[in-house]
């Protein structure tokens, strides 16, 4: 199953085309992949929204196994060698947040609804009556959507973008 993971680096631009450098061919090819990968939309990020070009940092929403998450940590760290990645780089679960329907999707700004529907398309894809179950526990009977009833009742969940 993939998962849903935010990721958020600091690291100065510079920096970082700098330290591309570092990686092999095969390696620098999947890197300049990732930006065409559908699973996985960058945006910049100014700390408190995202934006098409402002802000320092970068924001991506990944979805994707443990293994290419593995792939996505070790180039950062041979891209910023000897920085402190737990300041300038964090990977971030998400994954019960959206099955959940709990995750913030403010901060995402322009891209808000693009975001929400490809958590809607996620949600469709790998969400299961016990994760509806966990939501009821963490949250309570009233945090259930209609979609979540649907689901338990083994109905079709509807596109909040068709409506």
């Amino acid at each position: 199953m993939k998962r849903a993971y935010r990721i958020i680096s600091n690291h100065p631009e510079d920096m970082t085309i700098k330290g591309i450098e570092n990686l092999t061919d095969e390696e620098r090819e999947a890197y300049l992949g990732f930006g065409d990968d559908e699973d996985i939309t960058i945006f910049r990020f100014d700390g408190e929204k995202c934006h098409w070009s402002e802000g320092e940092a970068v924001l991506a929403i990944a979805f994707a196994d443990e293994e290419k998450i593995a792939l996505m940590k070790r180039m950062d760290e041979k891209i910023h060698p000897g920085e402190n990645l737990a300041t300038y780089t964090k990977f971030e679960d998400i994954t019960s947040e959206v099955l959940h329907s709990a995750h913030d999707t403010s901060i995402y700004g322009f891209m808000e609804e693009h975001v929400q529907r490809d958590f809607h398309v996620y949600r469709e894809r790998y969400l299961e009556k016990d994760d509806i179950l966990d939501k009821i526990n963490i949250y309570g009977i009233d945090s259930l959507t209609e979609n979540d009833m649907l689901f338990m009742q083994d109905r079709d969940m509807v596109d909040p973008f068709d409506k």
